[in-house]
């Protein structure tokens, strides 16, 4: 039995790793080559992100992984306007464009769904119609918001994401927790969007709603949308994502690609042991 001093730091990084996947998780598919839609490059957010980047092409799954205040969701709110880029530059197909707010990103054909489902994803008070289609309200005013129209696109979201909800017209608040998460990506896909950042996208979800949403990011990305997953669960990183950027103190600390991806090589750039 070892003592507690002849452990060194690539041991116990191993030793909180090492869950096998299984066949949980989509067939991981080939490496997409091309253009970039979405590069961010030396971002900046004051006290949470230092000179960070990432580039994001169409039909790709891009991960960022990292610890508890490693800056992913803080990287994320940025390039979506949701928080001020103190430096840096974000490019759309080779164009700078200036976000300033979620709107701006959204107009941009970029969308979030938010670690935070029920303060700032979700509006608990609101029923289903409500909430998936209150992004994209603009669309179903004719002059005046049209219930039949916002009722009529719930159904189709309903259908083509399976959402289990008896009455749409039921507070949100009602669903389970996969059935809040599917309305809350309805909501954002709703936009339509181009590139489509998840934070903990499956965070409070039973293990049947976890496989519906990992498909689901799969059949998005065979679409052509770009998809950037931000999660706190190695297994879904390695088992989504077919490209990862880690995270560390607001840096960037290394991107693995292809085999490089495993639960092990991801905590070691995450705990500043390799890089």
């Amino acid at each position: 039995t070892k003592e507690k001093g002849d452990f060194d730091q690539v041991e116990l990084a191993r030793m909180m790793v090492g869950r096998e996947i299984g066949d949980f998780y989509p067939p991981k598919r080939a490496q997409r080559s091309g253009e970039p839609l979405l590069e961010v490059k030396g971002a900046s957010v004051a006290g949470f992100v230092q000179d960070a980047g990432l580039v994001v092409r169409p039909g790709e799954i891009v991960g960022l992984a990292g610890l508890i205040g490693s800056g992913r969701s803080e990287l994320a709110e940025a390039i979506v306007g949701a928080r001020k880029l103190s430096n840096g530059t974000v490019t759309l197909e080779g164009k700078k464009v200036n976000i300033n707010s979620v709107k701006d990103a959204l107009r941009l054909g970029i969308a979030y769904v938010s670690e935070d489902r029920k303060g700032t994803g979700l509006h608990v008070d609101l029923d289903v119609v409500e909430n998936t289609t209150l992004a994209n309200l603009r669309a179903y005013c004719h002059p005046l918001v049209s219930a039949k129209l916002q009722a009529k696109r719930t159904e189709e979201w309903k259908r083509d994401l399976d959402i289990r909800a008896g009455d749409l017209r039921a507070d949100v608040t009602f669903l389970s927790g996969g059935n809040q998460q599917k309305v809350a990506v309805a909501k954002w896909l709703d936009t339509k969007p181009r590139v489509l950042i998840l934070d903990e996208p499956t965070r409070g979800v039973d293990v049947g709603a976890k496989r519906e949403i990992y498909n689901l990011i799969q059949r998005l990305a065979d679409e052509g949308m770009a998809c950037i997953v931000i999660s706190s669960e190695l297994p879904e990183i390695v088992g989504v994502c077919e490209r990862v950027i880690v995270m560390r103190e607001g840096r960037v600390m290394g991107e693995l690609t292809g085999d490089e991806i495993s639960e092990e090589n991801i905590m070691l750039r995450a705990a500043g042991v390799a890089a």
